[in-house]
């Protein structure tokens, strides 16, 4: 009986003190009924007047879980289904504002992702095809701004013509763009996209953008929630016949909430400063003195090299691991690790020969 006990203790300070322990719905089963028949009312009342053929299935208050603390709270949204002829169709209903919204299946999810990414290209004037480095969602109204920012319930009822729906953002909710990965040829300058740029193109294209990189081989810019990121890239180091690649002009801004100002960190790279690379007998040894660089470098070199007849082991404290070459493109060469990935090197080590 005393194991059975101290097990049972255990279990409790463990739930405890890791966090994983049940918590309470943040609400009473009152309010969930309240919303739940008010919900029940206003999509019976919309049924017959939008789809009288279809019939109400269920419809119960929503809740979810806030990232901001782990509790469930009512979102002042009753979700449920609806009996269409042979189709079961799930929806969700704004009890404050009666707007429906319907659910997407993946062919439609693919529309409207087709049909915003065209219109943020046409908005930020480049030509860029629609691929999986994009991904939105419809920004449902959160009156419960301290938990949740917004909701993703799917599509407003009514929307038709999708293309004709993103492209009037004055009449329709944000759309949440949660992943843009753009490339852009190698001859553009995309030096010019800011923090402000960003924020007027979200904007003027009703949309918030919480993930977009965009890209060509020497220059990324970046834009999420209030930061903006721009890095150039090139030579870093230079040796006989291998080069370090790396960024060698940083520039972050930032939009301080409080005071809605933007704080700018502007470094362009130092090879005095920045970064201490040598040569020994069995490979190489290097690191990072200055923490204001804070970036990476790529190990490349030529196929001619004697370098690439070797693997290397990387030394950083008590890690190692096993470094090869592959080749990236015509001629040249870059380090890769054991799973064939590119290696960045950001913290200091010692690459030794392998005979």
């Amino acid at each position: 009986m005393k194991k059975i006990l101290y097990f049972v203790i255990l279990l409790i300070v463990f739930s405890l003190t890791s966090g994983c322990y049940p918590l309470s719905p943040n609400y009473s089963q009152q309010d969930a009924k309240l919303i739940s028949q008010k919900g029940s009312v206003l999509m019976k009342e919309w049924l017959e007047k939008n789809m009288p053929d279809a019939q109400l299935r269920e419809c119960n208050a929503d809740s979810l879980m806030s990232m901001v603390d782990g509790n469930k709270y009512l979102t002042g949204y009753a979700y449920g289904s609806i009996q269409d002829k042979d189709k079961i169709i799930e929806f969700a209903i704004d009890t404050n504002s009666a707007e429906v919204y319907f659910k997407m299946d993946q062919d439609r999810q693919h529309e409207l992702e087709q049909a915003m990414a065209s219109y943020l290209y046409e908005c930020m004037g480049i030509e860029q095809q629609y691929g999986d480095g994009f991904a939105c969602s419809i920004m449902a109204t959160s009156y419960d701004k301290n938990h949740f920012d917004f909701f993703d319930y799917g599509l407003p009822a009514g929307v038709n013509n999708l293309d004709e729906f993103v492209r009037n953002p004055a009449s329709r909710p944000l759309i949440h763009i949660s992943k843009v990965q753009i490339s852009i040829p190698e001859d553009r300058d995309i030096s010019q996209f800011s923090l402000e740029a960003f924020e007027e193109l979200s904007e003027r294209c009703g949309a918030k953008i919480d993930g977009l990189a965009m890209t060509n081989n020497r220059q990324t810019v970046t834009f999420s929630n209030g930061k903006a990121g721009f890095y150039e890239y090139g030579i870093l180091l230079e040796g006989n016949d291998y080069a370090l690649w790396g960024a060698i002009h940083v520039k972050q801004q930032i939009r301080d909430i409080s005071t809605n100002k933007i704080t700018v960190s502007d470094y362009s790279f130092n090879p005095q400063l920045d970064l201490n690379f040598k040569e020994t007998e069995t490979g190489f040894e290097f690191d990072f003195p200055n923490d204001c660089w804070g970036q990476s470098f790529r190990f490349y070199a030529k196929k001619n090299s004697d370098l690439i007849l070797h693997d290397y082991i990387y030394y950083y404290g008590d890690y190692e691991t096993t470094i090869s070459w592959k080749e990236q493109s015509q001629g040249i060469y870059v380090m890769v690790s054991e799973n064939q990935m590119i290696v960045d090197f950001n913290l200091g080590g010692v690459l030794k020969r392998v005979e």
